[in-house]
């Protein structure tokens, strides 16, 4: 009877040491299942959060931007679904302000031409008027020799082209051409150098060589510097006036010298 306690006793222990292992292996199992789950789980919400950061950060910048256009374009509240109606119409607009300018430009450009005509007609008018009240109010001065030449001389000149109408013939008196610069003063400093003035401002000192002088008949003076001055001044006196003329381009500077 005691044998048979026994027996059934052993192996009740060991029945119960089988189940208490197999549990353990399970949990074991399930926690080791658990923390992959976890791991997993922590992955995916560590994407997330940089998937919704991102998607903020666009957001902001959209949000931003529908902010400015609402306040500065279109000024008024607007639905996003409408956005692109709105944004055609503002190409209309943009259009339509893009031709009004082009057509104000193109009006400027007109009256820019128009008032460069009137200042170049008024500039030749000066001129003209400069160079008859110098022609009629004072003196001329006839150099007895050429060593009378030396010292300072105002010139007044005028501009003369060739008549390129078939209707008109010989020389013809127009405005000088914007980029032409006529000399205005010219000082023999002695008998061999000179100084030109011009109506730009600019001064060049050079060479000068007078050919034939005659107190009373046409001469030519020579003046020149390499790359900077070539000019053959015709010079010639009548009627108690020094009149003289020098070509330019295809047209001649014509006036008179007056002693200063």
């Amino acid at each position: 009877m005691k044998s048979r306690l026994f027996l059934v006793s052993l192996v009740l222990i060991v029945l119960f040491q089988s189940a208490r292992s197999q549990s353990k292996k399970e949990l074991e199992s399930s926690l080791a299942k658990m923390m992959v789950s976890k791991d997993s789980i922590q992955k995916q919400y560590t994407s997330l959060s940089a998937t919704y950061d991102s998607i903020n950060k666009a957001y902001l910048v959209y949000d931003k931007m529908a902010k400015s256009i609402k306040e500065k374009i279109i000024h008024a509240d607007f639905k996003p679904e409408n956005a692109s109606k709105i944004i055609d119409s503002l190409y209309l607009d943009r259009d339509s302000v893009a031709k009004k300018i082009k057509a104000g430009i193109a009006a400027l450009r007109d009256s820019v031409k128009i008032v460069n005509r009137i200042s170049d007609s008024l500039r030749n008018e000066i001129t003209n008027l400069a160079f008859v009240v110098n022609k009629y109010v004072g003196k001329g001065t006839l150099p007895p020799t050429a060593k009378e030449l030396t010292g300072a001389w105002a010139m007044n000149l005028r501009w003369y082209e060739l008549a390129s109408d078939s209707l008109q013939s010989g020389i013809i008196l127009k405005p000088a051409p914007a980029d032409y610069s006529p000399v205005t003063k010219i000082i023999f400093i002695d008998f061999e150098f000179a100084q030109l003035n011009f109506s730009s401002g600019d001064s060049i000192k050079c060479f000068y060589k007078i050919n034939s002088f005659a107190a009373d008949k046409p001469f030519t003076i020579d003046f020149t510097r390499e790359n900077k001055v070539n000019i053959l001044l015709h010079v010639n006196p009548i009627d108690g006036e020094l009149y003289a003329s020098y070509r330019k381009g295809k047209g001649y500077f014509y006036g008179f010298l007056r002693k200063m």
